[in-house]
Formats: C-alpha cells, structure tokens, sequence
C-alpha cells in the first residue's frame, strides 16, 4: 500500500508547487516595475530627442528665411549697381541710351518687386540753370524749382518705366529727410543704402527706396562735394517679401519690422504666433537698415518634427505593461485550470492507451486478412479469366479446322478476338486495383539509382530506341525506392505512347533539375495533349479523358503515379508541352529517409 501511495503523494506535492507558482508573486511585480520605469525613461529620452530635433530644424529655417530675404534683397542692389556702371561709362546718358537699356533688361519680368529706376545729378544751386538748359534738350518741360536752401540739388534725370518720366523727372530727391539721409550714408560708405518703409504715390503702398551713389574718387560728401549722382530703385515690400514662408516650405510665420516700422507680416501670423512652440527675433543689418524678424514655427514643422513620438512612445510603453500584467493574471487562471484539467486527462489518458492499443491490434488484424482477402479475391478472379483465355485461344485453333466460308469465320474471329481484350482487360483492372491499394506489397529500403539507367531499362523493356525516349545526360543518381520510381516513369512513358495517335513515331523527352533537396522531373510527349479542365480528372482512379476504343486501359497508371508521388513527399501536375503534347512535371527527394512502401 505504501509503494502504491507514494507516487501519488509525488504528483499531488508538484500539483502543488505548480499552483503555487502560477500565482502572482514579487518577480512578477518587479517585472512590471522595471517595464513602467524603463517607458518613462524612454519617454523623457524621446522628449529631449524630439525638441532638440525641432529646435534645431527652426533654427536651420530661421536662417534660411533671413538669409532669402537678404539676396531677394541684394539681387536689386547688383542691379542697381549696373546701372551706376552705365552712368560712370558713358559720363551722360542720353534719354535714347536710356530707353535702350532699360528696355533690353526685361526689367518687369526679371524684378517683378521694382516699381521706379531712375538717376539723379548732384547739381551745385549756383549750377542750376546750366543744368535745366541741359535736360531741356530731352525734355522740353523740363524745370527745377529751388525748393529748399542746400547748396546742392539731387533732381531725377533719367526715369523708367515710361510713363513715370513725366512725374518723376526733375523731383528732387534732396528735399525729403528720409531720402536724403539714404543719399548722404551711400555717398560716406560708397554702397547701397536703403531707406526706411514709404508710402508710394497715390496709393499709398509700402515701398523701399534703395539708393546706390556714385561720384569721383575720394568725394565721400554729399554736400561739400559735386558731380556725380545717384541711382535709386523703389521697391514693393508686398512682392519682394511675399511667399518667403512659402519658398522654404511653409515652416514658419514671418513678421519683419524696420527698426520699429512694420514692413511685412504672413497673412496668417497673427494664429500661429499665439500657439507657437518656437519662436525667434533675429536681427540684421540690411544696406544700412536694422531689420528684426519675428518668426514662429507652423503646425506643419511641427508634424515634420514628429512631436507626436514621445506621446506615442508613452501610449505605447503604457499598454505594453497592460498587455503585460493582463498577460500574468491570464496565465496564473491558465495554470490554475490545466493543472485541474490535466488531474482529469492524466486519468483518460491511460484509458485512451488502452482503447488505442485495442484499435491498433484489431487494425492490424484487419489489415491481415485485407491482404490475404486481396490475394484470394485476385486468385478467384483471374482464374476464371484465366479459364475464359485458354477456351478463346482453343477455339481460334479450333476455328482453323472448321468448314465455314471465310467471312463467317472472319466474323468469328472478330468476335474472339474481342473476348481476349476483354479478359486481357480484366486482369490488367485487377493488377491496377491491387498495385493502388498496396496489397500484396513488401517493404522497400532504398538504395543507390542511377536515373540514366533507369529509364534506359524501361525504353529497353517498352521497345522504345533512343530516337523515341529522349534520355539526356547528367542525370541525378539518388538515394531512393528503384521499383517505385520506375513504376513512376513505367506509367508516364507507357501511357504517352499508348495514347499516341501513331505510338511507332511517338517521341517522349525527359527532363531532371535540382530543386533544393527535390528533383523535379518532367515528362514531355508530341501527342494530342489533355485539355485543361481534364487534367485533374487524369489522376483519378478509373478517371479516363480520351475516348479511343482502341486503346486498353485500366484507369489506374495515373492513379498510382499520383499516390505513389505524394507518398514520398512530392507532388505531380500535368501541363502543357512545347510540342502540344502533354507534359506531366513531378518531384522526387533525391535522398530517401526511411523505407518506403510500394503503391
């Protein structure tokens, strides 16, 4: 009793162990601490890594912008400098020479931002009606009224477009305090010098004045020294800065002032300044101006940023700790339940053996006398058949004998001869039958095949020469059953003659490629081919696809190619060969593992 005993105190103290463990305890606890800690670490790491990403993308585009608006600037400024070259080359440019080059510079096209060009003479006040004697010469009207007291005037001599000559001609640009102060810094420092934001004519539009001055060497006054002049250009703030934000990809919000003076702002800076998680004020000095830019980050450099990942990371980090815990408490019920379910099966289990052991031996038995039936049943019919054979083959002899005309006798024979096929038939059906179920079959262990050899034997054995069964070289040699993987190529070459509308001219090709641990052999005939919605019902047991009464058949080779095929590990299809004949492609394993039965 105790020796019976034992045991089952063994399995219950496990069961017990087991259940405890399968309960939540500190391990699990600090697994999922250290899972939470480690997501908030991430989380914070990811933070850090995206905002210092974004800082420095703001940063990248904080440049850009200024550095765009500065050559959008500059590129009026080499412009205006060409045209300072053309006054100093020429000395005095007449209104000809002017329209001419104003004209070939498309200037509207190339600077769609400037609204005036022209040229102005420094001109002394003791100078001033040699001056207006001299401009009288292109412009009739000419006049230049003494409107302030300075010793030195600046009046517009040359002016584009066109239609600005009238107005703009004779205008002296001394006169007004903010021009002037542009006039007198690009005279000192010898470049272009801009002015402060203008309203422009009628309109009243926000403009810039760029002026660039020229004069003889060393005469660095304006009002001390004479000759000379200026060329200016009046520019459009709305052009020349519109769509900067948009150049660079919309990524920030610009709002530019001029010492204090608003020059431009984005329509829509106004909502994204409030909400932006960036901002800068960067300051420049532009042709003698201070500039500051107020720029702020859009949503879109935020989306480009991927701010959302440290959200994600989080989310992420949170439910994989749910998943997690939601994992333990699944697995301590689980557990908890296999270990009851496993005390009910542990107690089936040895029944199931038994039923099992009992099935086996009865099947087994059954098996047996299936076997030994097929032999009996195979010897009770073929000796019928066997009899019916003997008695057509007397009577053909018999038949020599006989007094009959020959046309009765020729009609005997047709019908005795009929009688043979059938019983030939007969014993081929039972053959077939008994090779598909594998009654009668006896162990195979593999051995060495030489494929070439192989098929040589069976185009020796169906009388087939080499001109008919195309055997290539380099043919594999394997590891497998002979008999079965002849029995294969027996069917496949015998049907593709047997099924030839000439079988002494057909012609069957032979093909074999290394397909990992396969070879995948196909086998090509000339003859007429099965039609697609034929060919599965090819490899079905008594499934005939031709409908030729000439020809004997069992029904079953197909059948045994397939089983034989699948039994091993490969699989078998028809297809369509090059000539339109059939092609029936199938794969071997090159090495066989264990001992295979015979179909």
């Amino acid at each position: 009793m105790l020796g019976h005993a034992r045991p089952e105190q063994t399995l219950d103290a496990q069961r017990s162990r087991l259940e405890q463990r399968g309960r939540l305890n500190g391990v699990h606890w600090f697994a999922i601490g250290l899972s939470m800690a480690f997501t908030l670490f991430a989380w914070r790491y990811s933070v850090t890594l995206v905002d210092t990403r974004a800082q420095t993308q703001f940063e990248r585009h904080a440049s850009q912008v200024v550095a765009l608006a500065q050559e959008r600037l500059d590129r009026y400024a080499i412009f205006l400098r060409s045209g300072v070259g053309l006054v100093q080359a020429s000395q005095q440019v007449s209104l000809d020479e002017w329209h001419l080059y104003t004209d070939s510079l498309g200037l509207a096209e190339r600077f769609p931002a400037l609204r005036f060009f022209g040229i102005a003479y420094r001109v002394r006040a003791d100078e001033h009606e040699r001056f207006v004697d001299e401009q009288r010469t292109f412009y009739p009207d000419f006049d230049l009224p003494l409107t302030h007291e300075d010793p030195v005037l600046l009046p517009i001599s040359l002016a584009w477009p066109a239609r600005f000559e009238a107005g703009a001609v004779g205008l002296d640009l001394a006169r007004e305090p903010i021009r002037r102060q542009a006039v007198e810094r690009s005279f000192s420092l010898g470049t272009a010098q801009l002015t402060g934001p203008v309203a422009l004519g009628v309109s009243g539009r926000q403009g810039l004045i760029l002026i660039d001055a020229f004069s003889d060497a060393g005469d660095t006054s304006f009002s001390t020294g004479s000759g000379g002049g200026v060329a200016m250009a009046v520019i459009l703030t709305s052009k020349l800065l519109d769509g900067l934000s948009a150049e660079l990809g919309s990524h920030l919000a610009i709002r530019l002032s001029d010492q204090d003076a608003p020059i431009h702002q984005d329509e829509d800076y106004a909502s994204v300044a409030s909400g932006a998680r960036f901002a800068s004020e960067p300051a420049v000095s532009v042709h003698g101006r201070d500039w500051v830019f107020d720029l702020s980050s859009t949503p879109l450099l935020d989306r480009e940023a991927m701010l959302w990942i440290p959200s994600a990371v989080l989310a992420a980090g949170l439910l994989l700790n749910a998943l997690v815990l939601t994992l333990f408490l699944s697995l301590s019920r689980s557990n908890r339940t296999a270990l009851r379910y496993a005390a009910r099966a542990g107690r089936a289990l040895s029944h199931e053996r038994e039923e099992l052991a009992t099935i086996n031996r009865e099947l087994s038995a059954a098996n047996s006398e299936l076997e030994c039936f097929g032999h009996a049943l195979s010897h009770d019919l073929r000796t019928p058949l066997n009899g019916i054979q003997s008695m057509v083959e007397f009577a053909i002899e018999d038949l020599a004998e006989t007094g009959l005309d020959r046309r009765e006798r020729e009609n005997i024979e047709s019908h005795l001869d009929r009688a043979q096929r059938q019983v030939v038939r007969g014993k081929a059906l039972i053959t077939g039958m008994l090779d598909y179920t594998g009654l009668g079959a006896t162990t195979q262990t593999a051995s060495r095949v030489d494929v070439h050899e192989l098929l040589n034997d069976i185009g020796d054995g169906l009388r087939l020469g080499p001109d008919q069964l195309r055997v290539p070289d380099g043919l594999p040699v394997m590891h497998t059953c002979e008999t079965r993987l002849g029995q294969v190529f027996t069917n496949l070459i015998g049907n593709a003659v047997k099924y030839h509308p000439s079988p002494g001219t057909a012609v069957i090709d032979i093909e074999a490629c290394e397909q990992g641990g396969m070879v995948r052999f196909a086998v090509d005939d000339d003859g007429d081919g099965i039609e697609p919605q034929y060919r599965d019902r090819a490899f079905e047991l008594f499934g005939k696809v031709h409908t030729r009464t000439d020809v004997e058949s069992s029904g079953v080779g197909l059948s045994i190619v397939r089983k034989s095929v699948e039994q091993v590990g490969g699989t078998v299809v028809i297809e369509e060969a090059a000539s339109g004949g059939a092609r029936v492609v199938f794969t071997w394993p090159h090495e066989a593992h264990e001992p295979s039965k015979a179909a």
